[in-house]
């Protein structure tokens, strides 16, 4: 009778355990604040403008929720809370009035302050990130207003930028405010760091490129959109091929590689079903996967950028891990 392996015994509850982690990240603040994003982008065009407003709402008040969080946690200050609530407002105001002079200074203080804060007063990622992207959201309401900053405006590249931006500032708390950034280790060899870096670009590169061709055509009519998705789709599933040599290993991050080689191929055949078709559901299926497509990416990407520049996925950090998740 073979004898199983204690290690086997010891690693099942561990590796449930990292599954549990990443599921609940999902729920967290951050990671629904992300969700939210993602389901508002791909609805956009279905829903009626009250749906909209509210789904706007939702992803603010997620996104601010987000921050509290962090803010509770790490340096908390009640100077802090309030200047932020009156620099916030009074930006916004500002903006709507007219007085860019005013705002810009605003704006150039306030990246001055996060900056000395998050070095001078050693910041955690998830801290820092959850600021940076409540700041990004009033931005966003500045500059789009109060109801339309997920619906492009013909021929803005402001919108475009203002939306992956955010989209990409959720998908950094995410994944910071994650166990597995203290606790894994990521085997970056030395000599497979410059090939890590490369293809975690390309892989976030392409999708990124796709979503705002996307959200070009719909508002200008060009057809680059169609035309570049058998590329994109061929760039990410080499990318993904390319990246299970070091997330294959992570408990936690080994599925997005095989994710990332089967999402795109959806897309492709989702494309083409919307084109010859003309149901109302299937562009919405094709949105939204898309989307996923481009946040699988970018955890993908920036877990192999943190790795290589040595800001996370460094181990030696279980006990940490296990502490930033109880609360």
């Amino acid at each position: 009778m073979a004898v199983q392996d204690p290690a086997d015994v010891s690693d099942r509850p561990r590796s449930s355990g990292r599954w549990l982690h990443a599921v609940l990240a999902a729920f967290r603040p951050g990671g629904l604040a992300l969700a939210s994003l993602l389901v508002t982008l791909a609805v956009r065009q279905d829903v009626s403008a009250g749906r909209l407003f509210g789904l706007h709402r939702l992803v603010e008040l997620l996104v601010l929720t987000a921050y509290l969080r962090e803010f509770i946690r790490h340096s908390p200050s009640f100077l802090e809370l309030a200047c932020t609530a009156l620099i916030g407002s009074g930006f916004v105001y500002l903006v709507a009035q007219g007085a860019w002079a005013a705002s810009a200074t605003i704006a150039m203080l306030v990246l001055a302050w996060l900056v000395m804060s998050w070095l001078g007063r050693h910041w955690p990622p998830e801290r820092g990130f959850s600021t940076l992207s409540l700041f990004w959201m009033v931005l966003m309401i500045s500059q789009e207003g109060w109801g339309a900053w997920a619906v492009p405006r013909a021929g803005s590249w402001t919108s475009l930028v203002l939306i992956l931006g955010l989209i990409s500032l959720l998908a950094l708390v995410v994944l910071a405010s994650s166990s597995s950034w203290k606790s894994e280790k990521m085997p970056l060899r030395a000599s497979r760091r410059t090939q890590g870096l490369f293809w975690s670009t390309c892989l976030v590169m392409a999708p990124l490129w796709q979503v705002a061709l996307g959200m070009i055509e719909e508002t200008e009519g060009m057809p680059w959109h169609r035309w570049s998705g058998l590329v994109t789709a061929g760039i990410v599933i080499l990318a993904a091929w390319q990246s299970r040599l070091w997330l294959g290993t992570m408990p936690a991050l080994r599925w997005l590689p095989p994710a990332l080689a089967f999402m795109p191929v959806n897309q492709v055949v989702l494309g083409l079903y919307s084109a010859a078709a003309k149901e109302r559901l299937l562009p919405l299926f094709h949105a939204a996967n898309g989307l996923l497509i481009l946040a699988l990416s970018l955890l993908a990407a920036f877990s192999t950028w943190a790795a290589a520049l040595g800001m996370g996925f460094q181990g030696g950090q279980e006990s940490a891990g296990k502490d930033s998740d109880s609360v």
